[in-house]
């Protein structure tokens, strides 16, 4: 940008900016960190910069010439220098760097263009590595549960589709909308608290599904994924439900205590799929692609089998994950009327003791 706005010919690779700041009587290249690419180059002129220097002459070797050299009087500058002769002046600086150990901040009001410098002496006293904040998208499930415990996010987005869901037609099949669902993400992510009641069901249930998504190594563990996919081709339903069974105890806890809470919920929903036309078949076809596909899985033969396996799950997970889940998440009372839904109290203290 400050090459062609110069007017100057060349390769950028054969310069490079550099900050002069008459505060520390130095200047030093931006090696990257800085990320300037908000620095605009067109507030240059406006510093008088060229206009003391040239006064109506437009070449561009003058232009070069003032814009490299500059008026000793401005306090910061930001110079573009050839390569060669930044490396030269680099040298004849590294012998002064070793005096000059003092790490300094300078106020925003004395760094041209609103940038705060970074010194180049944080070798001599290193920093603690930045604390890395908990993520709760994207981590393997076990790393954001605590003593197998869902987190509360989770739990509360589970306990408002449990709580909704049944009423809402096409749960789970509707998205909301992109935008919001990312802000809600967000949120979640930083740890802000969020008043669900003020977010749109829709858009609860995509975030979830998002979650659910990007859990690592997936919530039925990848490297199990042919042996799900085997349980669909046993005999009956009894020899299926002990073969998911099996694998269900090679899962970590936390990976089964989740599958617990969201088969309670899928189940409530398809007990009341006349009122949200969403039966075990309809819910598996829109949640399996969350929970149970590879990127190398993609045959159809492999995606029906997969629909197939959760549509089985949906409607046998009495028998596979107990009874007790239709208690999981207190004593519900819900009428046919999706706008009179009494409010259901939160038993996720059930979880660690399961």
């Amino acid at each position: 940008m400050s090459l062609s706005k110069l007017g100057i010919t060349g390769s950028e690779k054969d310069y490079q900016l550099w900050i002069s700041s008459a505060e520390k009587k130095t200047s030093y290249p931006l090696t990257g960190h800085e990320h300037p690419y908000g620095i605009k180059m067109s507030c240059i002129p406006a510093t008088g910069l060229l206009q003391q220097q040239l006064e109506g002459s437009t070449s561009a070797s003058a232009l070069q010439e003032a814009f490299l050299e500059g008026p000793q009087e401005l306090q910061d500058q930001f110079i573009l220098k050839p390569r060669h002769s930044a490396r030269n002046q680099a040298r004849k600086q590294q012998g002064k760097v070793s005096d000059k150990k003092t790490v300094r901040k300078s106020s925003l009001k004395n760094w041209a263009f609103g940038c705060i410098s970074r010194t180049r002496e944080v070798n001599e006293h290193p920093c603690l590595p930045p604390t890395k904040t908990k993520q709760l998208f994207g981590a393997p499930l076990e790393d954001v549960c605590d003593n197998d415990t869902l987190p509360t996010p989770i739990l509360d987005m589970l306990s408002f589709i449990n709580h909704k869901g049944p009423f809402t037609e096409g749960i789970f099949r509707k998205s909301g909308s992109i935008k919001s669902c990312r802000a809600l993400k967000k949120k979640l992510n930083c740890g802000d608290t969020v008043n669900l009641n003020d977010v749109p069901i829709f858009v609860i249930s995509s975030v979830l599904k998002d979650f659910l998504r990007n859990i690592q190594g997936s919530i039925f563990s990848a490297s199990l994924y042919d042996k799900w996919l085997d349980v669909i081709d046993q005999g009956n339903d009894e020899d299926k439900i002990k073969a998911t069974q099996r694998l269900l105890d090679q899962l970590p806890r936390a990976n089964v205590v989740f599958l617990r809470y969201l088969f309670a919920v899928l189940r409530n929903i398809e007990q009341h799929s006349s009122s949200n036309q969403m039966t075990a078949y309809n819910l598996s076809v829109c949640i399996t692609p969350s929970m149970l596909c590879l990127s190398n899985s993609g045959s159809s033969e492999n995606f029906t089998k997969q629909i197939s396996f959760i549509q089985f799950l949906i409607e046998n997970c009495l028998k596979i994950f107990g009874e007790d889940i239709t208690c999981l998440f207190g004593e519900t009372s819900v009428s046919s009327d999706n706008s009179n839904i009494t409010d259901i109290t939160d038993n996720s203290e059930k979880v660690a003791g399961m």
